[in-house]
C-alpha cells in the first residue's frame, strides 16, 4: 500500500474445473477447495536478518535483506519470524466477505493462497480476490485495554472475575489522531452477554461525557456521541464502564469504533497500555480460580409457587442458569419431577455452550394436561467429560 490504511474484508469469487475429454469446463461439482490466510505488517518483510558478528561467541545483529544477501556463508546468521513489526498468520477465512480481525491500520500485507484438488481431473481458479481497506484511517493507532473497574492493578496484571456473575469493567481506549485521519464518533465493544451501560468518559484527566445514545444488544454495547467527535483536535483518551458476564476462563473483548458520518470501515482497537493508572495493557479477562470446577454456579426457580387457572398471575415458573467454563457444549437436560421420583415434563434436551439459560413450566406435562396440586423438583443437568452437574429447586402447583 502506498499508504496505512484500515482493513476491513477479504472478498473473492472462484469457479470450480473439472478436465473432461480433453477439455476444462467449469463444474460445481468438482472436488477442490481454496484456503486463505493472511497477515499485516509495518514494514516490507515479515523476517528479520542477522549477521554473526563473532564466530566463536555465536553474536548476531540484525542486518537488511539486502545486505544479508552479500553476506559469506560463514557469517549468515539465523533468519526468524519478525513477530514485533508483523501479525501471526490469521485462521483460515472461513467465507468471502470475512471481517479481517488483524492490527491495523498497516501499510503492508501479505496472503496466503492454498488451491486443493482432491481428484486429478478437479481444480479451483480464482477469478478475483479484493481487500477492502480504507485511507485514510480513522485514527493511526487505536490502543486499548480492560479491567474489573475496583482492582486496575491486578495480581500479575491479569484481570479476574468470577464466571458468571455480573462484574463491572472499565474499557479504557487511546486513539492516535493525525490531521488527516478520520476520526470517529461511535463505538462497539463486543461481550459473552448482554451488556448494561455505566458510564462514558473522555479526556486525561477523565471527563463524564454521557453519549448521545446507547444500544445494548446481546453481545454488545454501542455507544454513539456525534456531539463528542474524536478528531486530531480533540482529547485522545476515551472509557467505558459497564457490566458484563464472563463464561469462559479466557474472554477477549473486542471492540472496534465507526464514523457515522461517511462509509469508512470500522476500526479495530488493539490491546496495549492506554491507560497508566491501569496495568492490565490487554484486553482479555480471566476467571477466578473458585470457578474453575464449577459448571452450574448460578440455578434459580421462581416463582416458589405457581398458579396456573388462566388469571394472568404467577402463571409459569422460570427456570434459569448459567453453564460456565465450557471450551465445547455439553448435554444439558431440564426436567420437571413430582417428589416421587416420576418424570412430567422434558423442557430441553441438547447441547448447550458456555451462557446463561432461561425456560419456563407452564404447570403441565409431557402431554400437554395439567399437573395435579402439588410440589415439583425443576432438575437440571449439565453432563461433561468426566462429570455430571446437578442442580435442583422446589416449585408448588396451586389453583
Amino acid at each position: 500500500m502506498g499508504e496505512v490504511a484500515n482493513f476491513s474484508r477479504l472478498l473473492w469469487t472462484t469457479e470450480t474445473l473439472r478436465q473432461q475429454e480433453g477439455r476444462i469446463d467449469v463444474e460445481p461439482m468438482a472436488d477442490a477447495d481454496i484456503s486463505i490466510r493472511m497477515r499485516t505488517g509495518r514494514d516490507d518483510t515479515p523476517q528479520v536478518f542477522y549477521e554473526i558478528v563473532n564466530v566463536f561467541t555465536g553474536d548476531v545483529q540484525e542486518v537488511s535483506e539486502s545486505d544479508y544477501g552479500r553476506l559469506g556463508l560463514n557469517v549468515r546468521g539465523p533468519v526468524e519470524d519478525d513477530q514485533v513489526n508483523w501479525s501471526e498468520w490469521s485462521p483460515p477465512f472461513a467465507e468471502s466477505g470475512q471481517r479481517i480481525e488483524l492490527p491495523s491500520p498497516r501499510r503492508f500485507f501479505q496472503l496466503e493462497i492454498a488451491l486443493t484438488s482432491h481428484s486429478i481431473l478437479d481444480g479451483i481458479r480464482v477469478n478475483t480476490l479484493v481487500v477492502e481497506h480504507s485511507i485514510p484511517p480513522l485514527a493511526q493507532q487505536l490502543i486499548g485495554e480492560i479491567s474489573a473497574l475496583e482492582t486496575p492493578r491486578p495480581l500479575g496484571n491479569k484481570p479476574r472475575v468470577p464466571a458468571g456473575e455480573l462484574s463491572t469493567f472499565a474499557y479504557d481506549i487511546r486513539a492516535d489522531i493525525s490531521e488527516t485521519d478520520v476520526g470517529f464518533d461511535a463505538l462497539e465493544i463486543l461481550t459473552p452477554a448482554r451488556p448494561q451501560f455505566r458510564e462514558m468518559f473522555i479526556g486525561d484527566p477523565p471527563v463524564a461525557t454521557p453519549p448521545d445514545s446507547v444500544v445494548e444488544g446481546e453481545r454488545s454495547l454501542k455507544l454513539f456521541f456525534p456531539s463528542q467527535r474524536l478528531t486530531h483536535q480533540s482529547p485522545s483518551a476515551l472509557r467505558v464502564v459497564f457490566d458484563a458476564e464472563v463464561f469462559v476462563q479466557s474472554t477477549f473483548f473486542r471492540a472496534r469504533v465507526f464514523d457515522t458520518l461517511s462509509d469508512e470501515a470500522p476500526q479495530q482497537v488493539l490491546p496495549g497500555d492506554a491507560n497508566p493508572t491501569v496495568l492490565t495493557n490487554d484486553l482479555r479477562v480471566l476467571t477466578t480460580a473458585a470457578s474453575v470446577r464449577n459448571l452450574l454456579p448460578f440455578f434459580a426457580v421462581q416463582p416458589a409457587v405457581v398458579t396456573p387457572n388462566g388469571d394472568g398471575v404467577n402463571e409459569r415458573v422460570r427456570i434459569s442458569g448459567t453453564l460456565v467454563q465450557l471450551q465445547q457444549p455439553v448435554q444439558l437436560t431440564v426436567r420437571i419431577f413430582s417428589l416421587g421420583g416420576q418424570r412430567v415434563r422434558t423442557l430441553f434436551a441438547g447441547a448447550r455452550g458456555s451462557g446463561s439459560f432461561v425456560w419456563e413450566w407452564d404447570g403441565r406435562d409431557d402431554s400437554g394436561n395439567p399437573v395435579p396440586v402439588g410440589i415439583y423438583l425443576a432438575e437440571v443437568t449439565a453432563d461433561a467429560e468426566r462429570e455430571r452437574f446437578t442442580r435442583l429447586g422446589a416449585v408448588g402447583v396451586a389453583y
